[in-house]
């Protein structure tokens, strides 16, 4: 983590940003490669699937970094369409399995009571105004 921080706040191009940048990629590959066998070890397909989105933002920020022309090789292109079915296999493992309410927990629905009680009130306000002109 101090990597990554290092990396995000010291000037591109610098080698601090590059040793630094090359720490967290590196870093990255290891939870990957130790994540995968323990979830399909264990059987935790979210386990796998998250590995896999967080293993492609390292990925395709080590790509872009090399990649100095910006046009996107096979490799690329593979990478992407992985991170698409494991996007999809995200929602499907977890979205079917969550009722509304679970999704709105409590704090969710006081800021959306919160939200609609003010504008009510805001509302309520403007009209007493034009009402009194």
């Amino acid at each position: 983590m101090l990597s990554a921080a290092v990396a995000t706040f010291s000037k591109k191009g610098k080698p601090i940003h590059l040793n630094a940048g090359s720490a967290y990629f590196g870093g990255m590959v290891g939870i990957f490669l130790t994540a995968i066998p323990m979830s399909l070890l264990t059987g935790n397909i979210f386990l796998f699937l998250i590995a896999m989105f967080s293993f492609h933002l390292a990925f395709s920020g080590r790509r872009f970094a090399k990649n100095r022309t910006g046009i996107a090789q096979r490799i690329d292109w593979i990478a992407n369409f992985l991170m698409l079915f494991s996007g999809v296999g995200m929602w499907r493992k977890t979205i079917p399995n969550m009722s509304l309410w679970s999704y709105l927990d409590s704090w969710h629905w006081a800021l959306v009571i919160t939200i609609f009680e003010g504008t009510r009130r805001r509302r309520q306000e403007v009209k007493n105004v034009l009402q009194g002109i």
